[in-house]
C-alpha cells in the first residue's frame, strides 16, 4: 500500500518537475547603439546573475516561474532595474535594454543647481587636452574632466559649491 501511495504521488507530480523558464536579451548603449559587453545583470534579492557577452547578449536559464526584478549597471552610463519580469514555465522572456536611462546627452543649463548663480560656473572639458586647453585649466577658465567620455558626464562645475552637474 505504501509503494502505491508513493507511486501515485510521483506520477501526479511529474508534470511539475523541470518546468522552468528563461530570460534573455541584449543591452545596448543608447548614445551610439553599441553592444554593452561585460555588463552584470542580477536578479534582485538573489545571488543569481550573468554577464553580457561581446554582443551584449545575456541569458538567465532554469528560473522557476514567477515575477523577477533585474538590476543592471554600467559605470559611466548609469544603472537601472527592470521590474516585474514574468517568467513562464517552458517559455523564454526576451528583453531589449539600453543605457543610459533617459537622455543624458542633452545640454544642461549653465546656472548652478544649488543657488542659480552663473558667476563661478565653468565648463568641464573631456578628452586629451592640448597646450591651449591646459593653460585655460591652469587659469581656472575650464575644468578638465578626464579622457574617457560618456553620454552622462557632467558638463559644468560650480567653483563656489564644488559641484559638478
Amino acid at each position: 500500500m505504501r509503494k502505491l501511495i508513493v507511486t501515485i504521488f510521483v506520477i501526479l507530480n511529474l508534470p511539475t518537475f523541470g518546468q522552468t523558464g528563461t530570460i534573455d536579451g541584449t543591452v545596448i548603449d543608447k548614445t551610439d547603439s553599441s553592444n554593452l559587453a561585460g555588463l552584470p545583470i542580477v536578479i534582485v534579492g538573489t545571488r543569481t546573475g550573468v554577464i553580457t557577452n561581446n554582443e551584449g547578449y545575456f541569458k538567465l536559464s532554469n528560473l522557476q516561474p514567477g515575477t523577477y526584478d533585474l538590476a543592471f549597471q554600467f559605470i559611466g552610463l548609469g544603472e537601472d532595474t527592470v521590474r516585474n519580469v514574468n517568467v513562464v514555465a517552458n517559455e523564454v522572456t526576451t528583453l531589449n535594454l539600453g543605457l543610459p536611462i533617459g537622455d543624458c546627452s542633452g545640454n544642461k543649463p549653465k546656472n548652478c543647481p544649488i543657488d542659480g548663480s552663473t558667476s563661478e560656473v565653468i565648463p568641464i572639458i573631456y578628452g586629451l587636452p592640448g597646450n591651449k586647453l591646459m593653460k585655460k585649466a591652469e587659469r581656472g577658465k575650464v575644468r578638465l574632466g578626464g579622457c574617457i567620455v560618456t553620454g552622462c558626464d557632467p558638463q559644468w562645475y560650480c567653483e563656489r559649491h564644488n559641484h559638478k552637474y
